[in-house]
């Protein structure tokens, strides 16, 4: 079965077209050396390159479209590309990874004893209980098959929501295949970026191991780094650059001392004096906003320290050391994410229902955003509650035929609704090239599908409506953030879409007892990132008998 050679000969033919200038003499020699392989050699080398140990018991090494592998485990050593391992002895961490539990059980080994202090024992005794594992071979290059592999594939997720936002204003648009773009220039981009990864993931998986005082040095240090680094935020390759992963050590620095609160008072103390005039302001904050837009698994810094501190187990000690963390950390704090705010004038609701927050006005019984779209409409705004509808409702519509693609397995009944991966992390990158595809379509805009209206969730007139208030730039960036990923993000969307003749904005509203959720804030965030208004629409209730709902500062809306 040539499956597995068949694809990484043509991963192969792209990194050596794309990156030989920056690939070293020795890396490039191992390209040769596989090159030069017969073709068993060359599958049994991908077979065990491709598996997530290095080493392998030779006997185990049994692979159906591999003829004779005692032939091809002997080229490869003659290659260099692998070594044969006869003795372990002085190898515990070796035995660790090869001897199974079950095996160990025969030594005496019981549940609850650390298998590898065990292990340790025993060979400094009686090593040779474990010759039953030999012959051993060992893949001496996996490193430079997981640079082969992250060259390739970092190609084929990166570019798509950059292309949209970038060229989609700059007919013709010329053909582009996304994964040949290149993500680094020169072998010392690469190199900077591989070692504050590899820097990054050496303190996340070590870091029960830390001190406060290594901790507080690496912060420190990063900072400098930070300050001395010109970095280009409009880079659509940010992200494959070292000040992605810089940056993430510092918050990784963050989280490690506010998890080990005994440290918080000594790293305060070393730091109190510290002056931060750059790094803590201007690009600093636009860098912050850009990696947590583009990773958001990550809290957010401040979010994240403002929602310790208010932990109700914390003693009183420990929210004072909290607090003087913020003071003299943060002397330019970097503020939780402000956004434009509307206040909203509602009656006080009936106390009877005052737990649904319904509201009587003109003797009609309301909502809470019924109410604000009663307010609008006094102010000449045509509004609606659109709430996580509106804009899967313009994917669907402007996309329709490639969500609705014929992907094997995906349609089962004629009953669906959507397609059975609507919801999996796959639905995205198996219609890649269909988005692609009819994006080009859809600069200049588009007549809507004949799409039923149970499918979209709103009027066709609705929609056509908004696309043309957003414009095919503004609407496309919003779909995109939704495709990539329609389970996770059709929530948290706001709650209402207003628009008179020639504006329109989005509005998130807030009872006096309702605050932002965590998962509201990506949403808004894109919404306004992209150009589009959006608002906090702040209720208050009006204690008077004769209160009306309306719109606070309603000028706030006009002069936008």
């Amino acid at each position: 079965m040539q499956y597995y050679l068949r694809h990484f000969s043509k991963l192969l033919e792209f990194v050596r077209n794309r990156y030989h200038d920056i690939l070293t003499d020795t890396q490039l020699a191992h390209l040769n050396q596989f090159d030069n392989l017969s073709e068993e050699a060359q599958m049994l080398f991908v077979r065990l390159s491709g598996r997530v140990p290095t080493v392998f018991r030779i006997k185990n090494i049994n692979y159906p479209e591999i003829e004779n592998p005692t032939s091809a485990l002997k080229e490869l050593e003659s290659a260099g590309l692998v070594s044969i391992i006869d003795n372990i002895a002085n190898k515990a961490n070796i035995i660790r990874d090869i001897v199974t539990k079950k095996e160990l059980k025969n030594f005496g080994w019981t549940t609850g004893v650390d298998p590898f202090v065990f292990i340790k024992n025993i060979c400094e005794i009686t090593p040779e209980v474990f010759q039953f594992i030999l012959p051993l071979v060992s893949v001496e290059i996996k490193s430079f098959y997981q640079l082969l592999l992250f060259l390739y594939f970092a190609n084929h997720h990166d570019g798509m929501e950059a292309f949209v936002l970038n060229e989609i204003n700059n007919p013709p648009v010329p053909e582009v295949v996304i994964s040949e773009r290149r993500l680094f220039e020169s072998r010392q981009q690469l190199d900077d970026y591989l070692y504050s990864r590899d820097r990054y993931h050496q303190l996340r998986d070590s870091s029960s191991e830390t001190t406060p005082d290594s901790i507080t040095g690496i912060f420190l240090e990063t900072i400098q780094t930070l300050e001395s680094i010109e970095f280009d935020l409009s880079d659509v390759l940010f992200r494959y650059r070292r000040e992605y992963y810089l940056y993430k050590m510092l918050l990784l620095c963050i989280d490690i001392l506010v998890t080990n609160k005994k440290w918080l008072h000594e790293w305060t103390v070393r730091t109190d004096s510290l002056e931060y005039p750059d790094i803590f302001s201007g690009s600093y904050i636009e860098l912050r906003r850009r990696i947590y837009l583009q990773d958001r698994r990550k809290v957010d810094l401040m979010r994240f320290i403002s929602t310790f501190k208010n932990d109700r187990i914390l003693s009183s000690d420990e929210k004072t050391i909290i607090n003087s963390l913020e003071r003299s950390v943060f002397k330019r704090p970097l503020p939780v994410t402000v956004f434009p705010s509307i206040d909203i004038r509602l009656p006080k609701p009936s106390g009877r229902k005052i737990t649904r927050l319904e509201y009587q006005i003109c003797g009609i019984e309301m909502n809470v955003e019924q109410a604000v779209i009663h307010a609008l409409k006094k102010e000449n705004f045509r509004a609606f509650h659109t709430e996580n509808r509106l804009i899967p409702a313009l994917g669907i519509a402007a996309f329709y035929k490639e969500i609705y693609a014929g992907i094997p397995g995906v349609f089962q009944s004629p009953f669906q609704q959507f397609p059975l991966d609507f919801h999996r992390d796959s639905f995205f990158s198996s219609r890649r090239e269909l988005f692609e595809k009819r994006l080009f379509d859809l600069k200049d805009g588009f007549d809507f599908l004949p799409v039923n209206d149970l499918v979209l969730g709103l009027q066709k007139d609705l929609l056509e409506k908004a696309w043309s208030l957003l414009g095919a730039e503004k609407a496309l960036r919003l779909i995109f953030k939704w495709l990539e990923n329609p389970g996770q993000k059709s929530k948290g969307m706001p709650d209402i879409f207003a628009f008179n003749d020639d504006f329109c904005f989005f509005m998130e509203v807030k009872s006096p007892s309702d605050k932002l959720q965590k998962h509201q804030i990506p949403w808004i965030e894109a919404i306004i990132d992209c150009g589009v208004c959006a608002f906090i629409g702040s209720v208050f209730h009006d204690q008077s008998m004769d209160a009306e709902a309306s719109i606070v500062r309603a000028e706030q809306l006009r002069s936008v």
